[in-house]
């Protein structure tokens, strides 16, 4: 595992922090369709209004101890949080490019050296979370480098849980998400195939602990 070469601390978090074996809005345009659409001249379409992710609007930074804490949790090991540790004491400019993330509507947007974007659609309440699915952009300004993932966030007294789970390459041009325009909110805890996705080469579960700055 490579991981001093990753781009930004979410992603690092996502690729050391492996969890694995331990535990309507109106519709809107088909994603990636509105060129240009999005915050900031970004590829997706502007945010939409969730009231499932009201609770999470505003700002928030990466708490790395809570980080490390949730990741032994869910059984990573001491090796590995201490790599990750180093990383961090010996490029902070890593920790810094993607450390915050500002919440609007289903949107989650990346504050630092890269304008990362979560764009969350399939909301629904689940075992006590904020399930659903995004399209993810490591640079929103690079339409080209788009993966789906699957997410979950929930607040646990002052800190916000989010969970993520990246399917790597490229998306599939005949997913039905992608072809489709899916709305902010929709499905259920019955329907949702978040534990055993449809397609190949999905990554665990990872999580990463914010606090709130906004």
């Amino acid at each position: 595992m490579n991981w001093l070469s990753a781009a930004c601390w979410l992603m690092v978090v996502g690729l050391l922090f492996s969890s694995a074996g331990c535990g309507a809005p109106g519709p809107v345009g088909a994603p990636g369709a509105g060129q240009g659409a999005g915050m900031d001249g970004g590829p997706l379409s502007p945010p939409q209004a969730s009231p499932l992710m009201k609770p999470f609007a505003g700002v928030w930074a990466v708490d790395q101890e809570q980080t490390f804490a949730a990741q032994r949790a869910a059984c990573v090991s001491e090796e590995v949080i201490a790599r990750l540790r180093e990383m961090s004491a010996r490029n902070p400019e890593l920790r810094e490019l993607h450390s915050r993330l500002r919440f609007t509507g289903n949107v989650a947007l990346g504050e630092g050296g890269l304008a990362q974007e979560y764009w969350c659609f399939g909301l629904h309440e689940h075992d006590g979370w904020v399930c659903g699915k995004a399209w993810h952009h490591e640079d929103r300004h690079d339409p080209g480098d788009m993966s789906k993932c699957y997410v979950r966030f929930r607040l646990e007294g002052e800190s916000l849980l989010f969970d993520l789970r990246l399917q790597d390459g490229l998306p599939d041009l005949n997913d039905p998400d992608l072809l489709t325009t899916p709305a902010p909110e929709g499905g259920s805890a019955t329907t949702c195939d978040a534990e055993k996705p449809a397609g190949r080469d999905w990554g665990e579960w990872s999580r990463t602990v914010y606090v709130r700055k906004e």
